[in-house]
């Protein structure tokens, strides 16, 4: 299941990310769930690795976009 979080981002924050969005061609939405997931996975709040999914990225990723 996936949640709705609303963040709150400075003007600065916001731009970087729709620049980083731009150049990896995604939607910042799309970005933002790509950052949150990699850093949960580097503080070891997420497993590297999920047997379940080939990607585990690409569920919270489309999961992220749907509107």
């Amino acid at each position: 299941m996936a949640s709705r979080i609303p963040v709150l981002l400075d003007e600065k924050t916001t731009a970087g990310l729709v620049a980083l969005a731009k150049r990896e061609y995604r939607d910042p939405r799309q970005q933002a769930a790509i950052l949150i997931w990699d850093g949960l996975t580097k503080h070891g709040m997420l497993p590297q690795d999920q047997p379940s999914e080939p990607d585990p990225k690409a569920e919270v990723l489309a999961k992220a976009i749907r509107p």
